[in-house]
């Protein structure tokens, strides 16, 4: 994984990350390399990664600006995706949906977020002896182009 380290949402999507790759039994392929959550964070943090590879078949990028400078650090080395390394990123932003780029990302819903945040505003001006509540709206992974079953390994 590449991401920001210090940053909130960065922190918050490494730890969801370690925990999913322990609970599919990957623990000890977990590997985060830190850097800004910007397109030239995530091609510098490939360029590393690809200087010492050791098996990696995937990349997941803390947002999807990252994702497209790992796409573009890639194509340097001459590395054909998804066939030679997996692109994953998170946010779903509309650059990644277009065909020529149809990256792999999580969808955080963002406009159901913030709808679900006016409603929260909304109650609190109505009645401000109202109690805040927690609200949780759970990504959703939308598989495009950049990923696939690594060579040898069996799809689950």
């Amino acid at each position: 994984m590449i991401a920001d380290v210090r940053e909130h949402a960065g922190a918050e999507r490494i730890a969801g990350y370690q925990a999913a790759m322990t609970a599919h039994r990957l623990g000890d392929h977990v590997r985060v390399l830190d850097a800004p959550p910007t397109e030239r964070g995530g091609f510098d943090a490939a360029r590393l990664l690809l200087a010492d590879r050791g098996g990696v078949t995937a990349v997941f990028a803390g947002n999807d600006l990252a994702a497209f400078g790992v796409l573009d650090a890639l194509a340097e080395h001459g590395l054909e995706i998804p066939r030679d390394m997996s692109v994953a990123g998170y946010d779903n932003t509309p650059v990644a949906a277009l065909r020529t780029v149809s990256l792999t990302t999580v969808d955080q819903f963002a406009t159901e977020i913030g709808a679900e945040a006016m409603r929260a505003v909304l109650a609190r001006v109505q009645r401000r002896d109202r109690a805040a509540r927690h609200v949780l709206v759970p990504p959703r992974l939308v598989p495009r182009a950049t990923t696939a079953v690594p060579p040898g390994a069996v799809a689950t």
